[in-house]
């Protein structure tokens, strides 16, 4: 199972604790995530089992994911890291490998934990023109039962 995902609202200072902050979902709810509750969303649920793959378009997107793995005392397990450079079509994201490398520099500047690097970098692309996905999200429907 792949968890991918960000971090938002999660403290971006090195070796920060504690809560992440409120941040507003999709439907306009506001929830407040604890580090923690990432650690049990990214392995605990099913230890082992689970490969993180964050979002690292920015260098804070780094240092949080690092904040969540020094939470876990090293029981995260990164598929690699999570970029959207290509969809995106701007310089101001980070690139596959600078992804992937700042979430590697970040997760080893702690050395109380022991992480492997991450054994993949992922860009994300989106290949049909904006209008396109409009129309298509407006005609999505889900499964009866």
């Amino acid at each position: 199972m792949v968890f991918d995902g960000s971090a938002d609202a999660c403290p971006t200072d090195f070796g920060a604790t504690g809560s992440c902050g409120s941040v507003v979902d999709d439907n306009g709810v506001t929830k407040t995530w604890t580090l923690a509750q990432y650690v049990t969303l990214t392995h605990g649920i099913n230890p082992g089992r689970i490969l993180a793959l964050p979002q690292v378009y920015y260098p804070r997107q780094a240092w949080q994911w690092a904040n969540i793995a020094f939470s876990s005392a090293g029981s995260l397990t990164f598929g690699g890291a999570l970029t959207e450079y290509a969809a995106d079509g701007t310089d101001t994201q980070y690139m596959s490998l600078q992804g992937w490398g700042a979430l590697w520099d970040a997760i080893s500047a702690n050395a109380g934990v022991t992480e492997p690097a991450p054994p993949m970098a992922t860009d994300l692309r989106a290949d049909w023109p904006a209008a396109t996905s409009a129309t298509r999200n407006a005609k999505a429907t889900l499964p009866e039962g």
